[in-house]
């Protein structure tokens, strides 16, 4: 069963969409809209996903399953820990031969500009998809109460096709590219373009079937070149606090009233 996209699911089958975004881009509540369930959101700084949560629902004549995922920015748990969680649980729905319909990955269309975290998580979702899998894909953009018309238009082309094209390749590949207007009827409408989909492997379930350790995955090996970057510049930066505190000392000064040393403690990738 090893490739791109396989035959649609029959109106009986269970039909499983992927949710995926960072955190605050409004998964849950998505979710709530489409499903008519009250489940549990964080109006704080903490992501209420701690494991992949499944939530059944129906739309029209299709048998719904939609499923929560953590983001690669959660607050409760390293990125390497969340790529374990996610594979885990694509290995497993391979194996059981239950394969994705659809994925929707939701931006904040709120948010003026691409931050750090938002590339990697949008570089890691990439990695684990796989561009055979794009067809399947839709990029979906949120808050657009919290925005002009205009600064959305203008934000959402710039994704397109601007300077950086964050979705560029991924648009070329066969994403779509949709809004979400906050209404149950929007998110729903959502879901149901999806659900006539050919199911697909995704990227990552085919390398595990190929038998590779997930660190030489694709998205292991993204993940693993984040970590040593991060630890490259907090190394970088570890080593211009010793040398203003060794200044500081050979001048004279209380190093005390220089900036603390901080010590920073780094997750494996295995």
């Amino acid at each position: 069963m090893v490739g791109g996209s396989t035959s649609p699911a029959s109106p009986n089958d269970e039909i499983l969409i992927a949710v995926f975004g960072m955190t605050g881009t409004g998964k849950t509540t998505f979710i709530e809209k489409v499903s008519g369930q009250k489940l549990n959101i964080g109006h704080n700084l903490h992501s209420c996903t701690m494991n992949i949560e499944k939530i059944h629902c129906k739309i029209g004549n299709h048998n719904i399953t939609l499923v929560d995922t953590p983001g690669f920015d959660d607050t409760s748990r390293s990125d390497t820990d969340v790529l374990i969680l996610i594979a885990n649980w694509l290995r497993e729905s391979y194996k059981h031969h239950t394969l994705l319909s659809g994925i929707i990955y939701l931006h904040r269309i709120s948010d003026p500009r691409m931050s750090g975290s938002s590339i990697k998580n949008l570089r890691m979702f990439r990695k684990l998809c796989g561009a055979e899998s794009m067809h399947n894909v839709s990029l979906v953009t949120t808050m657009w109460d919290k925005v002009t018309r205009v600064e959305g238009e203008t934000r959402e082309k710039d994704l397109m096709d601007g300077e950086n094209g964050f979705w560029r390749a991924m648009i070329k590949s066969g994403c779509l590219v949709r809004r979400h207007d906050g209404s149950v009827e929007s998110a729903r409408g959502l879901v149901a373009e999806l659900a006539s989909m050919k199911r697909t492997v995704l990227r990552l379930q085919e390398e595990i079937a190929e038998g590779k350790k997930l660190i030489e995955t694709d998205a292991g090996v993204s993940l693993n070149e984040e970590l040593l970057r991060v630890k490259r510049q907090h190394e970088e930066e570890l080593r211009c606090v010793k040398e203003e505190m060794e200044a500081a000392m050979r001048s004279g000064k209380n190093p005390a009233h220089s900036k603390p040393l901080v010590f920073f403690r780094f997750v494996g990738s295995g």
